[in-house]
């Protein structure tokens, strides 16, 4: 890690100050302080550190909290989970993407502070490194309860959602020959076929899990027989699911869940939030990041509830966000969530009861074991408690009719 923050020091930040990413004045940066413990911090499929960089201008000192992801150092696990397209679809995200879809600075209500990037195809690919503004010092976090969010922290999720899809379609209508040039641009950094063996144990035996009660039970039987049927080829789809049937079309964070949003709070209560993580971005219909987010952190009986609620209150926000800009009507809207809802459901199969185990992911290591041990995992994550709230969810998918 070393080397990593000798670079940061020696070259970057100073490029940073010099760039004019701080702000208009001309500033110099002076030195930058570590959090304690916190340089080389393990994430999910990153290194990250948090510092705080001094700068001078010409009224005196001003310091910038910054976070910085650095890809990890394993080549191995970095091809496992296409961590090198990730970086570099991020990268073209926050240096093309945002600033061309930007209006009135809405921007910075919605994602944090960009300051660097660094993931060309011809990079050392373990050097690769993105540095965001450090949303902890002024006061976002993510929330507290991991899974099953409440009534306010989803409403406020699907609000701010709906404002960032709305920039799509401005640009869509504003400037349709750019935004086509922009949603070109941007790298496929999840379906990819060298990895088709990780979606067949990832979504068949999650779908097997999920099933195996109700088929016990004799219930929904000729349903599930029939989606296990269309989903054999898995790749291909997921390609049918990710097809855009315009005008239903925008740039979707990719990724949209609990674990990449932060909440800001007064009295206990969430009043704002941001995201962040867009290393997965991509065209494709805005209930590809609702559903996701709906199954992944509503609860069954909020998702009973509140469905229609939460759709009025994304719509709402995507209406109104800018003057001006068509978007569908809110029954186009409840007709799309019905065919896109399985979107989120199938990464939900495996993805809800993994955040269930307690056991921590440890990528470095299961990049290594074969799929077989790999699979195995998958099917056994959350145990029994895990298994039933698939099965609910499945049963629910069925029920209430949602395209499959």
């Amino acid at each position: 890690m070393s080397s990593r923050l000798r670079d940061l020091t020696d070259r970057t930040l100073p490029w940073i100050a010099a760039s004019g990413r701080l702000g208009k004045s001309e500033v110099k940066f002076v030195k930058c302080v570590f959090d304690d413990g916190s340089s080389g911090e393990a994430q999910f499929a990153s290194s990250v550190c948090f510092l705080v960089a001094e700068f001078e201008n010409n009224r005196g000192l001003v310091k910038q909290p910054m976070l910085v992801k650095y890809n990890m150092d394993d080549e191995l696990t970095r091809n496992w989970l296409c961590l090198n397209e990730q970086f570099r679809n991020e990268v073209l995200v926050y240096e093309n993407v945002i600033p061309f879809l930007d209006r009135d600075n809405t921007m910075i209500s919605i994602f944090p502070r960009y300051f660097y990037g660094s993931a060309g195809e011809s990079d050392d690919p373990s050097q690769y490194t993105i540095i965001l503004e450090d949303l902890r010092s002024s006061g976002f976090k993510l929330s507290p309860e991991i899974l099953d969010l409440d009534y306010a922290h989803c409403a406020l999720a699907f609000r701010k959602l709906g404002v960032f899809h709305a920039l799509s379609f401005a640009a869509k209508q504003s400037n349709p020959k750019e935004f086509t040039n922009i949603v070109d641009s941007l790298i496929e950094s999840r379906l990819l076929e060298r990895n088709s063996e990780s979606y067949d144990y990832l979504y068949l035996r999650s779908l097997d899990r999920a099933a195996e009660p109700l088929l016990k039970n004799g219930e929904k039987v000729d349903e599930i027989n029939n989606l296990k049927n269309r989903v054999k080829n898995i790749y291909v789809y997921f390609k049918n699911i990710l097809t855009v049937q315009e005008p239903m079309g925008v740039i979707c964070h990719g990724d949209f869940c609990r674990n990449n949003v932060l909440y800001k709070y007064e009295n206990g209560s969430p009043v704002d939030i941001r995201f962040f993580d867009l290393a997965t971005a991509r065209y494709g219909s805005p209930m590809l990041d609702f559903t996701f987010f709906f199954f992944l952190n509503c609860s069954e009986k909020s998702r009973k509830l509140y469905k229609d609620e939460y759709l009025k209150i994304y719509h709402e926000s995507l209406s109104t966000a800018i003057p001006g800009v068509e978007v569908p009507s809110l029954e186009d809207f409840k007709e799309e969530f019905r065919c896109k809802a399985v979107y989120g459901f199938m990464i939900c199969l495996f993805f809800k009861p993994a955040l269930m185990s307690s056991k921590p992911f440890n990528p470095v290591k299961e990049s290594r074991e074969s799929v077989e041990v790999r699979a195995r995992r998958i099917v056994t994550n959350g145990g029994e408690k895990g298994t039933e709230v698939i099965a609910n969810m499945l049963q629910e998918m069925i029920e209430l009719k949602y395209e499959l």
